[in-house]
């Protein structure tokens, strides 16, 4: 049985936002923030890297890695708050360590990785504070059970064909699901937009949904 682990940054229904990179997108190791220069209204930081030229490294947004959102929901300033101090030097001016691994690319010139202050994920604090959630997810890759064994397999074929209704969005999220995912059933008719086809949606710059997978 196949499983996929997402974290759902959230304070009294609140979420991070954008944070979620292709499961087949390439990574590009580690990299060590040398300062973090602000912790941004969408939850990312935006830091300065060691060892990176100053297109890349300078002021870079990285967000973290496996957060999956709810559509339509702002930051809790709870857990912008609890970054901030986590990320900021101490009495003595000491800056905390903070390394980024498993690095991938992010949209609109962002990076996404997993964040590790002094040696702590930072989304293993966020959810022992009690602002994050662990949500296990089956795969969502063609599941069934066989009638003969009765156990539980798992395919890999992506479906094709585009639901009746097309794909929705919510119109304050870069995220797509099929009208039957659970996401799409909690948004607002009047915050919602329509696409025929997949490529619609992704080229106004929407990525598919990690639970419904579109």
């Amino acid at each position: 049985m196949k499983h996929i682990l997402f974290y759902v940054i959230a304070v009294a229904g609140t979420a991070i936002a954008n944070n979620t990179a292709p499961a087949t997108q390439d990574t590009f190791g580690s990299a060590t923030v040398s300062r973090v220069c602000q912790v941004a209204p969408d939850g990312a930081l935006i830091c300065d890297l060691e060892g990176f030229p100053a297109l890349i490294g300078k002021q870079i947004p990285v967000y973290l890695n496996d957060v999956e959102v709810a559509p339509d929901n702002e930051i809790s300033q709870k857990v912008i708050a609890f970054i901030q101090q986590t990320v900021k030097p101490d009495a003595n001016g000491q800056a905390p360590a903070i390394q980024l691994s498993d690095i991938r690319r992010g949209r609109t010139f962002s990076l996404i990785a997993k964040i590790a202050v002094n040696g702590k994920d930072l989304t293993e604090m966020l959810i022992e504070k009690g602002l994050a959630q662990r949500v296990i997810i089956l795969d969502p890759a063609s599941e069934s059970t066989n009638a003969a064994t009765g156990t539980l397999t798992s395919g890999t074929a992506k479906p094709q064909a585009a639901p009746a209704g097309g794909f929705v969005a919510s119109k304050t999220s870069k995220v797509y699901h099929r009208p039957d995912c659970r996401f799409a059933k909690q948004m607002e008719p009047s915050k919602s937009l329509t696409f025929r086809t997949r490529q619609e949606a992704e080229q106004n710059g929407r990525r598919p949904c990690k639970t419904c997978n579109p």
